[in-house]
């Protein structure tokens, strides 16, 4: 149904943008002598002609019709409300019969507390034994049963036993005789931490019974002991998220502008958005509005000629634990000043497991729809007559909203063409993936003129494995080294495939300080002192310290800023030696890239066509990720190799350390360096650089193995099971 004109269906953010002015758009009408030839400010003129007005409505039926189809392509069999689910489960819906279809459909993953919530848990196929319960609980619900929770402890048994059963069963193959594997174990304390356990009991012929999908056989049974009952679920399996925003001004004062927090299901796959209202009683203060749905936070008005630096800060909170990061949006330092630019606009999308095609197509489906029923809406409005400077006022609003819903696509089809990456990698390496926080996709968009700028970070992921069967634990480092090339790597390849602009990735900056001989320095929590040294701004620093002492990585960068293409730009690498687990961290700001330009006058049907490609990139961005292409053996010979070096520069002084054996890490993932166990009396991790990152090493060389195919992972525990994945031509 069409919306009206003006103010109708734009909702909260019609209302929420209408007092913003020039900061926000700052393009002055069409003049006669542009494009159109329609002169906006003509009371009795129409700002756009009859020949474009339909033109657009043409195109933006096209999209809806792209979205549509969209829609139809995704995943029919995979439900994503309580209702699709028991459309599926047989009649009647009995306790037994919703037990069955969770049981059989919803795959274990171990983390604490609930994060992915009801339609969470059913988007990702996955949940610990808090969200199943949680979805467990809204389907008896939906289906008529009267419902309550009941929590108490597993038996170590018991929660290895679900463990093992969650982690799968393949083994290795080779052209030459292998040696004795190391044995995969379970984690001591996530086995500990299961046994805090929760599951569903439901009224049945007059008693309550046990619906416990993750450890219980058979409905009617859990081998728990229920020490608590409860209508809700209790509050110490609740996890609370916050997002702050926290500005840092030139004499190194911290403001906090705003924050929103609340249990993380609430935000679970949802999209926030962050714009900036003028400030009237501040020159070039700007007051931050967050949206979360139809729910907004205004905060405290941002001094924009004294800001050095503008993040947001997130915290995630179980019990007495809590994980924070953060994510620059915008540093005064950089070339771009983005408050000077006729728009922008920001979106959080928090996804806390894994993504689908059913998820995807539809969310796309959604946001193109919308967006082309408010292309069309503002081309009607433009072509009838109205008062001088409606046009503006309902292009504001209008491109706000268009922003607000496209920056909710954009994520969803960058975040699955991610899982399918980290998906395939993981059966070549032997691996089962785990999730075990959430992440936060950031979008950016900038619109000077009829040109936009787009943007996008991932922050705050988390990615685990654990090894199939009796594949060696050495798989699972070679899974998180892989993991940072191939997020620094598609990152960099969506950005460039939906602009125009190449994208600085950490990789390219490495290459560049190589070949300028800049040379590399590694810091660990020991050796902390020596960032000092480096030509670092204040927030860089304070990062860099946060993940070397409250996270206990160890980082690898350029001793100064490496110039590309006539910019200096800086980075870093950083490990988990626990696990790992490498991350490529960009020292830029978002939108760092962007050329540098002054504002110029558009007429109303150049800024039509900025926004309609706008709509036709996100729909081609979303059909790019529903149709998957297979890894190239390019990618996968150059991520290995670069994983490999890095592994090696890692602690390196004057040359690069030496790779151990394959044999060695085959039999022990630290490749049979003794290293040293716990901490010292500072709480520093015992070590030396070079034992910590033992296990770094080994995973580059068995990932090498891989590539290369003097190792090969089946499926189950005997050689004539197929291959996991199909194998690829092997890398020289």
């Amino acid at each position: 149904m069409r919306m009206g004109r003006h103010l109708g269906g734009i909702g909260m953010w019609g209302a929420l943008l209408l007092c913003s002015t020039a900061l926000l758009f700052n393009a002055p009408p069409a003049s006669a002598q542009q494009a159109d030839q329609t002169p906006a400010t003509a009371p009795d003129v129409p700002a756009l002609s009859d020949t474009d007005a339909r033109a657009f409505q043409r195109q933006g039926k096209e999209f809806q019709e792209r979205g549509q189809a969209l829609a139809k392509s995704a995943d029919a069999s995979q439900p994503l409300s309580p209702e699709e689910v028991l459309r599926q489960i047989p009649r009647p819906h009995t306790p037994g019969n919703i037990y069955r279809w969770v049981r059989d459909t919803i795959a274990f993953e171990p983390y604490a507390g609930a994060l992915r919530g009801v339609q969470g848990t059913l988007i990702a196929g996955a949940g610990n034994a808090v969200d199943q319960a949680l979805l467990t609980e809204a389907l008896l619900r939906q289906a008529g049963h009267p419902t309550r929770f009941a929590s108490g402890r597993l038996h170590a048994a018991d929660a290895t036993e679900v463990l093992q059963r969650a982690a799968g069963t393949a083994h290795l193959r080779s052209g030459s005789a292998l040696p004795k594997l190391a044995a995969a174990t379970l984690d001591p304390g996530l086995v500990a931490q299961l046994r805090d356990h929760i599951w569903v009991e439901t009224r049945f012929q007059g008693a309550y019974i046990p619906v416990d999908p993750v450890a219980a056989p058979l409905v009617g049974m859990t081998p728990a002991r229920a020490q608590e009952h409860s209508e809700k679920l209790p509050a110490h399996f609740e996890t609370s998220f916050d997002i702050e925003l926290v500005g840092r001004l030139n004499d190194t004062q911290r403001i906090s502008h705003l924050t929103v927090s609340g249990p993380l299901p609430r935000y679970a796959y949802r999209t926030l958005s962050l714009a900036f209202e003028p400030d009237p009683t501040r020159n070039r203060g700007r007051v931050p509005v967050l949206a979360v749905g139809e729910q907004t936070t205004r905060g405290q008005s941002i001094p924009v000629e004294a800001l050095e630096s503008l993040e947001l800060v997130f915290r995630l909170r179980f019990g007495d634990r809590e994980r924070r990061w953060t994510q620059t949006l915008y540093r005064s330092s950089q070339d771009v000043d983005i408050f000077t630019f006729d728009q922008q606009h920001f979106g959080v999308t928090i996804i806390p497991g894994w993504s689908s095609d059913a998820w995807v197509a539809r969310r796309a489906a959604q946001a193109t729809s919308e967006s082309a029923e408010l292309l069309i809406q503002w081309s009607d409005s433009l072509a009838a007559t109205a008062p001088p400077g409606a046009d503006a006022t309902h292009a504001l609003e209008t491109s706000n909203a268009l922003l607000h819903r496209l920056n909710a696509a954009l994520p969803a089809a960058f975040i699955r063409n991610l899982d399918r990456a980290l998906a395939h990698h993981a059966r070549l390496l032997g691996v089962h993936p785990l999730l075990t926080e959430p992440r936060a996709v950031v979008t950016a968009t900038l619109r000077r003129g009829d040109q936009l700028y787009v943007d996008l970070q991932l922050s705050g992921d988390r990615v685990d494995a654990t090894p199939l069967g009796n594949v060696p634990p050495v798989a699972t480092a070679a899974f998180g080294g892989m993991y940072g090339q191939l997020l620094d790597t598609l990152t960099a390849d969506f950005l460039e495939s939906y602009g125009n602009r190449q994208i600085v990735t950490v990789a390219r900056i490495f290459r560049h300080a190589t070949s300028h001989q800049i040379p590399m320095t590694t810091l660990d929590a020991r050796t902390q002192e020596n960032l000092k040294r480096l030509p670092l701004d204040t927030s860089t620093h304070e990062r860099i310290t946060d993940q070397l002492r409250r996270h206990g990585r160890v980082t690898l960068s350029p001793t100064r800023s490496v110039p590309l293409d006539d910019v200096e730009h800086f980075g870093w690498w950083s490990v988990d030696p626990a696990s790992g687990l490498m991350r490529a961290h960009p020292a830029d700001a978002m939108l760092d890239g962007v050329p540098r330009g002054e504002s110029h006058e558009v007429t109303n049907a150049q800024l039509l066509r900025a926004f309609s490609g706008h709509i036709d990139s996100a729909l081609s961005a979303t059909s790019a990720a529903l149709q998957p292409t297979p890894a190239t053996r390019s990618a996968i010979c150059v991520a290995t190799r670069e994983y490999l070096a890095l592994s090696r520069a890692f602690c390196a002084t004057r040359q690069p350390l030496a790779s151990p054996e394959l044999s060695a890490c085959l039999v022990d993932p630290q490749g049979g360096l003794e290293t040293a166990s716990g901490h010292d009396l500072l709480g520093l991790a015992a070590g030396s650089c070079t034992e910590q990152l033992a296990r770094t090493r080994c995973g580059a060389v068995y990932a090498r193995a891989i590539a290369r195919g003097e190792l090969q992972v089946l499926a189950g525990e005997t050689s004539e099971e197929p291959e996991l994945s199909s194998p690829l031509p092997h890398c020289p």
